[in-house]
């Protein structure tokens, strides 16, 4: 993202750390990005469950 120009940082190679800017807004996209990705294979689940259909975990 931030080689994107997506978001605002500075990778470090060497000592293995990513910087990113303080950008609230940004930071909290990401976050419910993430959250939303982490989300959906727990809402197909769910779903799955309510029609009765069992899934393997």
């Amino acid at each position: 993202m931030i080689y994107e120009d997506r978001m605002r940082g500075s990778i470090d190679q060497v000592e293995a750390i990513i910087h990113f800017e303080d950008n609230t807004e940004e930071l909290q996209q990401l976050y419910h990005q993430i959250v939303s990705l982490f989300q959906a294979p727990n809402d197909i689940l769910d779903g799955t469950a309510n029609k009765g259909l069992t899934v393997p975990v």
